[in-house]
Parts: C-alpha cells; sequence; structure tokens
C-alpha cells in the first residue's frame, strides 16, 4: 500500500514521536519532517520518499532504516542532533548538512547497495566542534553528481567511504566550494575506502585513516572527475585516496586546481590523475600520490598572504607509467616564507616523467629535489611542441640518480633546454633524435658523475657547463657529428677549475669561457677534442693526467682574432696535436708524450677525413686515424715497417755537437712552437722521411734571464726526448755539415739554453728505432737512425707461438699403464684398445699460455707367452690430438705502438700420430715397454690486435721411449693382494724447426711484418716414481686401485729461436724452451668387467717449474682374445 502524509511539513515537538513500519509491498511519501525535541523512527524493507527530513536540537533526532530511500529536498542536522539512514538503495536530490556551531550535529548515512547523487546534491558541514560532519558508508554502486563537497570550518568532517568493490563512478563539481567556505579555514574532507568504524547511528571515522591514508587498504574503486576545483584553507585536510582522479573541465582555464592555502590535501590514485594546476602557499602541504599516468598542467609553491612556505611533493608510484607536467614548475616569491618546495619522486620501476614546455615567455622547472627512488626511471625534458621559448630545468637535489636516464629534447637556440644539476650521479644522458639546444648545466655542482655512455649523434646537440666542477664520465662521451661542447664559465671571480674524468671522451669543442682564467683538468681515459677557445686574459691551462688527449684543429695563441694564452701540462700522459702547426703559449711535463706525427698525412699515402668523431668505431680524424675497437681519442699513427736497411748494432743516443758551419735543412711538416717556456722533461713524437719531419720549435726561456748564459747545463728547464715514426726510408736518414737537405726535428735556438734535447726510442713497425741526433746552434737535427730489436712483447709472443705444437706433443709423450691398462693375467694373444686422454696444461715460456688438449689413440697387438707367468706384446697404434692455446695478455709499452697489448688468440692444434711398440709383462716381476711414435702437428694461430689473420705452423716430430720398472706383490690371500710398482721411463724425442711469416697488423696503411723461426728441439725425458696399489679379486676377475708419485725432467737441447721484421734486418733472439722437472702425481684403476675386456682409469696432476699439467684424465678399454 501506499500510504502519503501531506503538506505542509509534519513538526514533531514537544517529546511526540512518529514510528513507522514501511513492510516491503508498502510505501510512505512524506512532505517535509522536521524534529526538534521529537523523533521520527522509520522501519521495514519498504520504500521511504520525502521532500526534506531535519532534525533541529539535541534530543531531537530522525532514524531511518528502509529498503528505499528517495530524499528529493534537504537533510538537515543541526543544533546537535542527528539523523541516522540506513538504506538498501538511496536517491539525493538537495543538500546534506550538518551545521551550528558548539554543537555535535551529524548525518550518519549506509546505503548497502545503490545510491545516486542527482545534479543538485551537496554534503556540507558547518561547525567548529569536532563531532559535526556528514558520514557516507556506500557498499554498493554509486552514480551522478554532487554539486560540492564543502567542510566549512576547521573541525568539521564529510566522510565518503565507498567500500564496494565494482568500479564507480562519481563527479563532485567542487571539494571545500571556496564561494562556500567561511573567510579563515576549511575542516576535513575524507574519500576512500573502509574509513569507517561501527555502524548506524554509531558511525564514525576509523582509526589510524589519518597516518595511512594512502594505504591500498583505503584506496576506492571509484573514478572521481572534479569539474571545478580542490581546495584546502588554513588547518584543514583533504584526504582522497581514490582509483582514479581528473581536476578540471577541458577548455574552462578557471577549473582544475587544487589549492592548499595554509592547509593540506592528501592525495593518492591507483590509477590515472589529472589536473590543470596544483599550488600551495601560506604553509601549505600538498601530498600527492599518483600510481597510474599523470597529466599536470602546472605546479606552483608559493609564499601566499601567510608567512608560512608552500611544499608541494609529487610522487608516482606507478610501474611502467607515463606521466607528464606540461607548463612550469614554480616557487613564487609572494608572501614572507623563505623556502618553497617541489619535491618529485619516482618510486615505481620503469616510470617516465615528461616535463614539456609552452609558448610564450619560455617554461621554468624549479624542482627542489628529485627522487629516483624506481629502478630505471627517465626524465624527459620536451620543448619540441613550443613555437618559441627555451626550458630551464633546476633540480636542487638529485637523489637515487643512478636510477635515473635524463633525456634532453631541445630544438635549437630560441627552444633550448636546460637542465641545472647541483651533482650527484645520473644513470645516463640521452638526447632525443635530432635535438639541438641542449645543455646540461653543472655550474653550481662540486661534482657530478653520469654511469652510462653519452652518445651525440648526427643532427644532434649537448653543451656540458662546468664552473668548479668535477665531472665523471664514467660510460664516456661519443660524438658523431659537431654538436658536443664542453664549456667553462667563471665564478664570481672569473674564473673557472674544472676536471673531467671517467673513461674516453670525444667533443667537438671545448670553450674556456671564465673571462679570466680557465684551468680543466682531464684524467679520462682518453679524449679527443675537435676545437679549443680560449677567453681567459691571464690563463687558460689544459692539465692532462694519465689521459690520451688528441687535439685535431689546429691551435695558435698569435691568432690576431683570439690572442689567449693557452698551455698545457701533460702528466704522464700523451698530448696528441692532429694538424699540421700548433702554437701553444707554453708546456709543462711530467712523463709525458707529445705526439706530432698524426698531423699531416705521409707522403704518398692517402688518409680521408670524415665529420665524425665517434666513439667506439671507426673514424677518421682530421688526418688521425682512430682503430677500430678502441676507445675514441685513441689516435694511432700511419707508420710502416722497415724493408731495407741491412742490420745494425744499438748506438748512443745523445745528441752530439758540431762546431756551427752553414748547416741546411728541409722544410718541417709540421710545426709545434711553444712561445713561452717549456719545464719538465717531455717525449716528442715526430714523423720523419728522408725529406721532411715534424719540428718543435721553443721560441723563449722560461726562467732565464737576459744575460744568462745559454750553454749552462744549470739553465736547463726542460728535457726534450725525440721519438721518430715513419716509414721505411727512415733508416737512410743521414747528416751532412755542409748539406742543406738535413732533417731538422727541433729548433731551440731562441730558448737561450733552456731546453735539452736528446735522442729516443720508438717502435716503428715491430722492432724499436734509436735516434741519433746533431745540435748545431741549438738546432737539432736526424744524425741517423738505428734499427734495434723486436719489441720485447712481441719477442715473447713470438716465443710462445712458436712453442704451441711443442704442449701437445709433450703431452703425448708415453706410460705403459695409461695407455694399454694393465696386461697382467692375460690368457690370450690378441688384444684391441682405445683409450681417450686430456686435460690441460700451462708453461711459462714466452707470454705464458694455457693449453687444453685431447686424444683419442687406438691399438692392436700380438703376445706370445715367455715362460709361465710372463707374455711379450708387440702391436701398432694410431692416435689423433687436438689442442687449444691462449697466452696471457702482454702490454705494449712502446712510443709508436699501434696496440696497446698483445696475446696469442685462436690457436688451435691438430696431430695424427702412428706408433710400434713392443711390452714385456710378468705377472710378477719385471716389465718393460718400448715405443716408437711418429707425430705430424699442424696449428693456426692469431694475435689478439687482429684475429682475422691466421698463421700456420707445421711439425714433425718422433719420440722413442723405454720404461722398465718390478712389481712387488705382498699380502697375498684369496680376496687379493697388495703390489708396489719402482719404474723408470727414459724417453729419446725430437721435434723439428718452426716458423712463421705473419703480418701483425692487417692493414694496408699500417703493415708490420713479424718472421720468426726455431731449430730442432731435442728432448731427453727421464723419469722415476714408484706406484702403490690393492688388487682385490672379484667374481669376474679383479679390480685394482692405485695412487703413484714419480719426478720426471726434460732435458732439452736446441729450440734456439729468433725474429725480424724484414729480410736481412736486425735479427732479434727469442727465449727459447729450457730444460725443467716437475713432481707428478696420480690416481687410477684397473678393472676386469668379463673374461678379456677390461676397463681402465688414470687421473694425473703435476706440480713445479714451467711445464705443468692442471688435471689430466684418461679413460681406456681393452679386449682380449
Amino acid at each position: 500500500s501506499t500510504t502519503t502524509i501531506g503538506n505542509p511539513t509534519l513538526t514533531l515537538d514537544s517529546s511526540k514521536n512518529l514510528n513507522v513500519n514501511i513492510d516491503s509491498t508498502s510505501s510512505l511519501t512524506l512532505a517535509s519532517v522536521s524534529t526538534s525535541s521529537g523523533a521520527f523512527n522509520a522501519s521495514g524493507d519498504g520504500s521511504l520518499t520525502a521532500t526534506n527530513i531535519t532534525s533541529s536540537s539535541t534530543s531531537g533526532s530522525n532514524t531511518i532504516n528502509v529498503g528505499t530511500l528517495t530524499l528529493s529536498g534537504n537533510l538537515t542536522a543541526q543544533q546537535g542532533s542527528t539523523n541516522s539512514i540506513t538504506a538498501n538503495t538511496a536517491t539525493f536530490s538537495g543538500e546534506i548538512s550538518a551545521n551550528n556551531n558548539n554543537a555535535s550535529s551529524r548525518n550518519l548515512i549506509t546505503i548497502n547497495e545503490s545510491v545516486t547523487f542527482n545534479t543538485n546534491a551537496s554534503i556540507k558541514a558547518d561547525s567548529n566542534n569536532n563531532n559535526t560532519g556528514n558520514i557516507f558508508k556506500l557498499n554498493g554502486a554509486v552514480n551522478g553528481t554532487i554539486t560540492e563537497v564543502t567542510s566549512k570550518q576547521v573541525n568539521t568532517k564529510n566522510i565518503l567511504s565507498f567500500d564496494g568493490t565494482t568500479a564507480n563512478t562519481l563527479t563532485i563539481n567542487d571539494i571545500n566550494k571556496t564561494d562556500t567556505l567561511s573567510s579563515n579555514a576549511s575542516g576535513y574532507v575524507y574519500i576512500g575506502k573502509n574509513l569507517t568504524s561501527g555502524s548506524g547511528s554509531s558511525l564514525a571515522l576509523a582509526s589510524g585513516v589519518n597516518n595511512n591514508w594512502n594505504s591500498s587498504d583505503y584506496t576506492a574503486n571509484l573514478n572521481l572527475k572534479v569539474t571545478n576545483n580542490i581546495y584546502s584553507k588554513s588547518k584543514g585536510f583533504n584526504y582522497i585516496n581514490v582509483a582514479s582522479l581528473e581536476v578540471g573541465t577541458t577548455g574552462q582555464d578557471n577549473t582544475g586546481t587544487i589549492t592548499s592555502d595554509g592547509a593540506t590535501n592528501n592525495i593518492a590514485t591507483s590509477g590515472r590523475f589529472k589536473a590543470n594546476k596544483i599550488t600551495s602557499e601560506s604553509g601549505g602541504v600538498m601530498n600527492v600520490f599518483i600510481g597510474g599516468n599523470g597529466e599536470i598542467g602546472s605546479i606552483n609553491a608559493g609564499g601566499g598572504s601567510g608567512s608560512g612556505n608552500g611544499t608541494n611533493t609529487i610522487t608516482f608510484t606507478g610501474a611502467n607509467t607515463q606521466s607528464i607536467v606540461k607548463g612550469d614548475i614554480t616557487t613564487t616569491t609572494a608572501g614572507t616564507g623563505t623556502t618553497k618546495v617541489n619535491n618529485l619522486t619516482l618510486s615505481g620501476s620503469n616510470a617516465t616523467l615528461t616535463l614539456e614546455g609552452k609558448d610564450a615567455n619560455g617554461t621554468t622547472h624549479a624542482i627542489t629535489t628529485l627522487n629516483a627512488s624506481g629502478a630505471n626511471t627517465i626524465l624527459v625534458l620536451d620543448n619540441s611542441k613550443v613555437t618559441s621559448g627555451a626550458m630551464s630545468t633546476t633540480i636542487g637535489t638529485l637523489s637515487n640518480g643512478a636510477n635515473l636516464t635524463a633525456t634532453l629534447k631541445g630544438q635549437g637556440t630560441d627552444k633550448e633546454v636546460t637542465l641545472a644539476l647541483n651533482g650527484g650521479t645520473l644513470k645516463a644522458l640521452t638526447l632525443g633524435e635530432t635535438s639541438t639546444g641542449n645543455i646540461l648545466d653543472l655550474s653550481n655542482a662540486t661534482s657530478m658523475s653520469i654511469t652510462n655512455q653519452v652518445n651525440v649523434g648526427n643532427g644532434q646537440d649537448l653543451t656540458i657547463k662546468l664552473k668548479n666542477t668535477t665531472l665523471a664520465l664514467n660510460g664516456g662521451l661519443s660524438t658523431s657529428g659537431n654538436g658536443s661542447k664542453i664549456e667553462l664559465v667563471g665564478d664570481d671571480t672569473n674564473t673557472s677549475n674544472a676536471t673531467l674524468t671517467g673513461r674516453a671522451v670525444a667533443l667537438s669543442n671545448l670553450a674556456l669561457s671564465a673571462t679570466t682564467s680557465n684551468t680543466l683538468t682531464i684524467s679520462s681515459s682518453s679524449a679527443v677534442i675537435d676545437s679549443i677557445s680560449a677567453s681567459g686574459t691571464t690563463s687558460n691551462t689544459i692539465a692532462l693526467s694519465g689521459t690520451r688527449t688528441t687535439i685535431t684543429s689546429a691551435i695558435n695563441v698569435n691568432d690576431t682574432n683570439n690572442n689567449n694564452p693557452l698551455s698545457f701540462e701533460v702528466t704522464n700522459s700523451t698530448l696528441v696535436f692532429g694538424s699540421s702547426d700548433n702554437t701553444i703559449t707554453s708546456l709543462t711535463s711530467n712523463g709525458g708524450l707529445v705526439d706530432l706525427s698524426v698531423g699531416v698525412k705521409p707522403a704518398g699515402q692517402d688518409i680521408s677525413t670524415q665529420d665524425a668523431i665517434t666513439g667506439l668505431t671507426p673514424a677518421l680524424l682530421t688526418r688521425g686515424l682512430v682503430r677500430e675497437g678502441e676507445e675514441s681519442g685513441v689516435v694511432t699513427t700511419p707508420e710502416a715497417p722497415v724493408v731495407t736497411d741491412p742490420q745494425a748494432p744499438s748506438v748512443d743516443s745523445q745528441p752530439s755537437t758540431t762546431p756551427s758551419t752553414n748547416t741546411g735543412s728541409k722544410d718541417a711538416r709540421n710545426t709545434l712552437t711553444i712561445t713561452s717556456g717549456f719545464t719538465g722533461e717531455a717525449t716528442f713524437k715526430l714523423y720523419a722521411s728522408s725529406n721532411t719531419a715534424d719540428r718543435v720549435v721553443f721560441t723563449q726561456a722560461s726562467t732565464l734571464d737576459a744575460g744568462d748564459d745559454a750553454d749552462n747545463s744549470s739553465n736547463v728547464t726542460g728535457k726534450a726526448i725525440i721519438a721518430l715514426t715513419g716509414n721505411s726510408d727512415i733508416y737512410n736518414i743521414t747528416f751532412d755539415e755542409n748539406g742543406s737537405d738535413n732533417i731538422m726535428v727541433a729548433d731551440a735556438s731562441g730558448a737561450n739554453g733552456s731546453v735539452e734535447v736528446v735522442g729516443g726510442e720508438s717502435m716503428i713497425g715491430t722492432s724499436t728505432a734509436i735516434v741519433n741526433l746533431v745540435t748545431i746552434d741549438e738546432k737539432t737535427y736526424i744524425g741517423d737512425v738505428v734499427e734495434g730489436e723486436i719489441n720485447q712483447s712481441l719477442q715473447a709472443i713470438a716465443s710462445s707461438a712458436l712453442a704451441v705444437n711443442y704442449d701437445l706433443y709433450l703431452a703425448n709423450f708415453n706410460s705403459l699403464n695409461k695407455r694399454m691398462g694393465e696386461l697382467r693375467d692375460n690368457d690370450h694373444n690378441q688384444g684391441v684398445w682405445a683409450r681417450v686422454f686430456g686435460g690441460n696444461m700451462s708453461n711459462s715460456f714466452g707470454a705464458g699460455s694455457k693449453t687444453d688438449y685431447l686424444t683419442a689413440q687406438a691399438g692392436y697387438d700380438y703376445s706370445l707367452s715367455v715362460g709361465e707367468n710372463a707374455r711379450n706384446y708387440m702391436g701398432i697404434a694410431l692416435a689423433y690430438g687436438t689442442s687449444s692455446t691462449k697466452s696471457n695478455t702482454l702490454g705494449i709499452n712502446a712510443i709508436g705502438t699501434p696496440f696497446e697489448s698483445i696475446a696469442l688468440d685462436r690457436v688451435d692444434s691438430n696431430m695424427v700420430e702412428v706408433g710400434l711398440y713392443n711390452s714385456y709383462v710378468a705377472d710378477s716381476g719385471w716389465y718393460n715397454d718400448t715405443i716408437l711414435k711418429f707425430d705430424y702437428i699442424m696449428s693456426e694461430f692469431s694475435l689478439s690486435n687482429d684475429t682475422s689473420v691466421m698463421s700456420k705452423t707445421n711439425n714433425f716430430a718422433m719420440v722413442l721411449s723405454d720404461e722398465f720398472g718390478y712389481r712387488y706383490s705382498f699380502a697375498e690371500n684369496e680376496k687379493g693382494s697388495w703390489y708396489i710398482d719402482p719404474q723408470v721411463e727414459v724417453a729419446f724425442g725430437y721435434f723439428n724447426q718452426s716458423d712463421f711469416n705473419r703480418a701483425v697488423l692487417n692493414n694496408d696503411k699500417v703493415p708490420a711484418n713479424l718472421n720468426a723461426s726455431q731449430d730442432a728441439i731435442l728432448t731427453l725425458r727421464s723419469r722415476i716414481g714408484a706406484s702403490l696399489g690393492k688388487k682385490f679379486t672379484t667374481d669376474k676377475g679383479f679390480a685394482s686401485l692405485y695412487v703413484g708419485a714419480s719426478y720426471e725432467y726434460d732435458y732439452i737441447e736446441g729450440g734456439q729461436s729468433e725474429a725480424s721484421t724484414r729480410s736481412g734486418g736486425y735479427i732479434t733472439q727469442l727465449d727459447k724452451v729450457e730444460s725443467n722437472g716437475r713432481a707428478v702425481l696420480n690416481v687410477g684403476s684397473n678393472i676386469e668387467l668379463t673374461k678379456g675386456a677390461r676397463l681402465y682409469i688414470d687421473v694425473e696432476k703435476s706440480f713445479g717449474d714451467k711445464q705443468r699439467t692442471f688435471m689430466q684424465f684418461n679413460l681406456g678399454a681393452r679386449y682380449s682374445f
């Protein structure tokens, strides 16, 4: 039935109560209900429809528990009253409010199945009492629109707990609408899940919500749309934890703002988040946790009208998310607060945050702290979408930067992107495709490191600004185009002192821009710098420490367009000038190498030029060659081996001084001029030929005053060591004191005796070249160049290469028991056997090597009975063996070497063998084994600097071995016996001559040969030892276990080896294989499986001396018939 209680309002006062039970088949319609000191109670499963329900005193309350509630008007609790409403479904179309000061007024609403908020629905709390507010526990579906949820004063609460499991969508136009708020404060707004405790009239805020508000336990499965703004003011708190949140309406600029005005917003989403603006001011606090993709228009932390500081803390918690900030991140100067904070955290793994530029006056990002706590996080600065305007991003503190990749996407000088860091570590720095106008500003950083390699490709550019900064490029910097630049900017005194460390660096430009003085210390593994500009009027210094640095463009400090000084300090480093003529101010050296040889191509040799400066790929840098596989900046010189000149002995490399004559010289190829002094000791690597040479010129003394004695050796402040590189005709250079075609390499006539010039050594091809100098009137000429021995490391490698077949040969010498197993107690005349043995061994000859080997051997023999307990075996054996060898890697410490280390690589050997043997074996007593073997061993190998070229060595060898011993058996019984076998072996071996001829460099521009040979080797091996064993009698025959120990010594005769770099050239005697001995331990077993079938196994290890077996395994089987 349907009952209607008509107009006007039903008023219950003076303790008047109305109790209504509405069963499931009934409905009740009320126009309005107002209770003061009375009460309205409705219960049952039926429907209740009302326009307004009001309770207005502490003694008046309304309790409704029905199936369906429809409220078209307002629900009001005031003056300390309570409306307690429970329904399965409900529709609210008006204002739900709890108000009146100093009274605890409450609306407690539980909807179990579904609730709808129609367009005019709103939720308000207006009182300064802690218990005044509206509490919603919504257990099912939610839909509709709420015009506002506002807590108008301090301590008022609106709690909306969405406890259903299915996804819901709700629109709220405003949270704390500014027009509704009181003038100075807002209260509490809670939107989330599981926010309540109790039920019905005891419904309340659950404990723990305030402290754990962003926990997933409190995340409502709600997609919340706030069409206008979210606001908190003066001590107010908003707690919002939902599946997704969108704030604002597209196209309406006055919407989409989340504001903390002296108050706090705590907002968390498990999914998408969108807001046009986030701002905190007057001490306001903003805590935002974004679990999905985020989109924010702008972020501002300001002072506002109060004295407090705004703090924004935004955390991107989701993994594999893409978030974006489309405008400024700023700290405004309004108010008296001095510390405004914008803290961003990327805690989700593989999370990406993109900061986009905006048009007009450019974009500013003032980030107080960026914490990249999530693994593999990315920060993108993208200015590609703007018409004009630069982007500047400053990060005060970078935390966990080792997880962060920063990507810069500038678009030219009018759309630059600047990332300013105050220090820390970056995992990686990358650039957008064809991105230009990118700046990494480290001028306020004391130290900074970047873990991965920085790559500046074609069509990209990057400028790194340093002041008093140490930058560690731990992965290096590579440049494929011409867009990389490091710039030193001045401090308050217009000076800069920076340091560059890490791996290889390739720079298009180095700008020393501080106007007074600049110092850049380079201690990276290597560096290539295309051009240098110097602005310091007092000093500009490049200090090299433990590095190799190449300058590819010409330097001229006397240029009228730029005559600022430029000095170099070289400490245990190499400085390479890659252009033809250079003029610098001064050079200070401590163990430095200055290389002029790459500046101009040698005559008749074509070396092309590319624009690219690359890190780890082949490239040609302004007449300098970077070899494949080397780090960028490792510039090598085209050098050729010696191919003529006879062998010559080493001579004194000190310069001779002759009286002044009319000596002339040919023009210099490259010139390095040092205008204001050279101190210390440096080696100058110069290219020379019979027609020309590089030259170093000293034009002003370092410390001498006018009138000082130039001939006084105490005046010397600099020592220049001349080392040469070149082609074959370098050995044809001679000096004629009356000639005009002499080759000058140094001119110290303007140094007033402060420079001493002496000859040095270098490596040409594979040999040492020694230069003898002649000095006349402080001008130094090449007297002659003498070929010396092959480089020591290459000597050792050649020795090892010659011995690779010898290792396999020794691994296959002989032992009766290992070859054929136990032959005693055999009644058969014929037998076949096979075994496989292998292991690994090392030797210390030459470079030292390790060899893994494997041999398969098989044989047939025929035996005759000799007496009662002995047999004599005559047989043939065939074998195939293979081995793989790798030598130790040796460094090459020589001027002019085209590679820093060398090793044998990919050494593969194969052996075929045939042998004849005769063995006499008594069951107890003497035995003797004699074998004659013939081996042919083939190997091929490469060198580590060029594994594509293989060389071959082939050898013929033979072994004649005799082993004899005696078996003593004791403690015999029916179960077996013990035995001991003392034994002696003498073996004679012949290993024929070895030789090889190979190009050390497989490069048509830099050929270098290594010819090596080794005489035949005679080996006399003697071995003495014994085995102790236990023989067990079994049903099928026997089994034995034994342990053996012996000492063997190889007396070696012959094997002298030598190498040269050319026919008729200097012959270098190499180390030869030397006599050596070793102790050997082995354990093994022999087993008779059936009558006539036997299995044998042995494991061996040797100790000591230069030839050792780490472990050898031997497994064989014999069948007699």
